[in-house]
């Protein structure tokens, strides 16, 4: 018996609920966009994608004392992801291959040892494709890729920001373990060794990106009385981003697992890990050693520099836990533990970055462009221009702190009689030194004595010759508290389940981890002031209040002394079932433009006031009332916190009816399995964040859900062989 097989969910991408018209200041494009292109209420969809997985198994005992174990798996997808757009589809191709090989060896009764080795590969291609023909001659730059047109409160015309894209990494690891038992101790000592090989690109607004501050801006291509558009991001031409980067991770421990007595084990361990300084193999990163010299200081850019002052080599994880049992006849169990758990900075850490790290990335950003359209092509090719046309990158704060995590957990269990144990349960943890994102390029801001927060008056942008510059720095930090109640019933008479409830408090000052925006739906790509991470502190892009999951798999008794074809049929059947209620994770509301004033590229990012207690009116329509917002006075961002606002939550309910047939040596099993069987309707996010436009009045559409997070009911069928 089994519990129903998870599928790979499908996610439902949220669209913006944005629209693009067409500007006669462009050649007429040879296609015409028809009256869905216009309607906010569109829908981004995941095509069908295509999937090839493999998977491979080798287990040998070669003597008493050895034995080998093989394991191969490769799982190749190749998707299509309509946009909220029409006229544009994001590709992606994706392959994940995991080689592992393990021998173990007995030595004695007492001593065991276990080395691994593996080669895992993961590879990733993305590109955002027009589904017509745009002429070369409507493009903004050389860039052979037609680029974007960005409005805001409207669908964004061509690529996202990083694509097109296409990499690999390959992490080659060595590990070994040694146990050894000594009575009342089990000692464990060991290493892991991992090699890591990056290679790829990743474009920043390749082809060029047009940015208006509304519909009207760019139908009359008026932001001012000198410039044509709000803002231009782009690269100069022949910018090349494919580097090959190579780092090594090297982690040692000491583990002892004590039986102090019959009621009573402790295990204490410690942990010590490091990383090498990332490299590339054409020498081609930089550090920033220090912000302040950016923009003409000895320690500004320094090419041949690390990308950051490495911090692992400091990373002693201690760990401890205590198991009791207070009555001695194991019906009542107390575990608690400790531990401190670094978090490396490998790949995914600083990948961003040396795809788009000065001067090996020409990236410029333009303020105000007097030219939109093809003659930008000119504006490029004349190069950098402080005043005109300023350099943009990215970096990586320099003198970095080493991220970790304290977790700790106090559990109690108690056997209930008839088969069922209890479980009640708190979790909590702290992270410190966790990355933390954003564009330090703007004008300071200052906090008055109610605590508002404005900017300084007089003050102008820290880094002139500078457009965006988003850094990542280990400031971020986090808390979660959790209570977690559970019963599971062991198998008898065919019946078993399992019942949980977690309610779960998580709060911290960014969620982005080490990608940014990219680890959650709900992430901002962007912290509202790079200078002050605790305006951002709130509720955890992930934090989920309420999640109750129940499954249940009943071995139907029909014919269990039937024989012959009658008891063929009639034996062997299961039922399972899954559900799971959990509340709606949170978002933020924005102001959608620049109404503080801080001039940095991430406009977007500034946050309205809240006036008064959100009303939740929870239709697709308006799922929030967003009139308990306001726009702070100019000058001043507001008081709404981030993830403020919760979105709809989720129930799922999956079922399975399976049947085991045997035949000689062999078990056939035969599945159905209904996924959201009951078809229930789970509402997405908002697609609608921004509540204003520039002009300062309401967006129409703000609070409308445009997307399901789960898919409608799925059925599929089945067959196992188990031999």
């Amino acid at each position: 018996m089994s519990a129903p097989l998870r599928r790979k969910r499908t996610k439902v991408l949220r669209p913006s609920g944005r629209a693009l018209r067409t500007s006669t200041g462009l050649p007429a494009p040879p296609f015409r966009l028809s009256s869905t292109a216009y309607s906010r209420n569109t829908t981004s969809t995941r095509l069908r994608p295509s999937e090839e997985p493999t998977i491979a198994k080798v287990d040998w005992s070669a003597t008493k004392n050895d034995s080998f174990v093989f394991r191969y798996s490769r799982d190749w997808s190749d998707s299509r992801t309509s946009q909220d757009h029409p006229l544009f589809v994001e590709t992606t191709g994706t392959e994940m291959r995991f080689i592992t090989a393990q021998h173990q060896h007995l030595f004695s009764s007492n001593l065991l040892n276990v080395v691994r080795v593996s080669a895992n590969k993961t590879y990733r291609d993305n590109d955002l494709l027009p589904t017509v023909d745009i002429p070369t001659a409507l493009f903004f730059s050389e860039d052979p890729h037609w680029g974007a047109i960005n409005i805001i409160g409207t669908s964004t015309a061509g690529s996202i920001a990083t694509i097109p894209a296409q990499y690999t990494q390959n992490i080659y690891q060595l590990s070994d373990t040694l146990t050894r038992n000594t009575g009342s101790h089990t000692w464990k000592y060991g290493f892991d060794w991992q090699n890591y090989h990056f290679d790829g690109f990743s474009y920043s607004r390749y082809g060029g990106e047009f940015r208006f501050r509304n519909l009207t801006e760019f139908l009359t291509l008026r932001r001012s009385a000198t410039a044509q558009a709000d803002r231009f991001t782009g690269n100069l031409p022949g910018t090349d981003t494919f580097r090959q980067m190579r780092q090594h991770y090297v982690a040692l421990f000491a583990h002892d697992d004590w039986r102090v007595s019959d009621r009573l084990s402790v295990s204490a361990g410690l942990r010590y890990e490091f990383v090498t300084d990332p490299t590339e193999l054409h020498g081609q990163i930089a550090g920033l050693l220090s912000l302040d010299d950016l923009e003409s200081g000895p320690k500004g850019v320094t090419p041949g520099t690390p990308l950051f002052k490495n911090p692992s080599k400091r990373s002693f994880a201690p760990r401890l836990g205590v198991a009791w049992n207070p009555s001695g006849n194991n019906t009542m169990t107390v575990r608690g533990g400790w531990g401190i758990f670094y978090q490396p900075l490998t790949v995914s850490f600083y990948r961003g970055t040396t795809f788009r790290v000065y001067p090996y990335f020409a990236g410029v950003d333009i303020r105000q462009p007097a030219v939109f359209g093809p003659g930008n092509i000119a504006v490029l090719a004349a190069g950098v221009d402080p005043a005109l046309v300023q350099k943009r990158s990215e970096f990586i704060s320099y003198d970095l702190e080493q991220p970790y995590m304290q977790q700790w957990h106090v559990d109690f269990q108690k056997d209930l009689g008839l088969g069922m144990i209890g479980q009640i349960g708190y979790i909590g943890s702290k992270g410190s030194n966790l990355p933390f994102y954003g564009d330090p390029n703007s004008v300071p801001s200052e906090y008055l004595s109610d605590g508002t927060k404005h900017i300084v008056p007089g003050a102008t942008l820290r880094y002139p010759s500078w457009g965006r510059i988003r850094t990542r720095i280990n400031v971020a930090r986090s808390i979660y508290h959790g209570l977690v109640l559970g019963v599971n019933k062991r198998v008898a008479r065919g019946f078993m389940f399992q019942g949980s409830y977690t309610y779960g408090n998580a709060r911290d000052t960014w969620s982005g981890g080490q990608l940014g925006n990219s680890d959650f739906d709900t992430g901002a790509g962007s912290a509202t002031d790079w200078f002050d991470p605790e305006y951002e502190f709130g509720p955890s892009n992930f934090d989920v209040r309420h999640n109750f999951v129940v499954n249940a798999v009943y071995q139907l008794p029909w014919g269990q002394n039937l024989t012959g074809m009658a008891g063929g049929l009639a034996k062997g059947w299961n039922v399972s079932g899954l559900i799971q209620l959990s509340s709606g994770i949170p978002f933020t509301p924005y102001v959608g433009f620049d109404r503080a004033g801080d001039l940095q590229s991430d406009t977007e990012q500034q946050k309205p006031n809240q006036t008064g207690t959100v009303d939740y009116p929870k239709t697709p329509e308006q799922w929030f009332d967003p009139a308990a917002f306001t726009l702070p006075p100019v000058g001043v961002f507001g008081n709404a916190g981030r993830n403020s606002l919760r979105a709809p939550g989720v129930k799922i309910a999956d079922m399975s009816v399976f049947k085991n047939v045997q035949m000689g040596q062999v078990v056939a099993q035969f599945r159905v399995e209904a996924f959201n069987v009951f078809n229930w309707v789970n509402l997405g996010i908002p697609s609608a964040t921004v509540l204003f436009n520039s002009n300062g009045t309401r967006f129409a559409g703000a609070g409308r859900i445009t997307s399901t997070s789960t898919s409608a009911r799925q059925v599929q069928l089945g067959l196992k062989l188990l031999f």
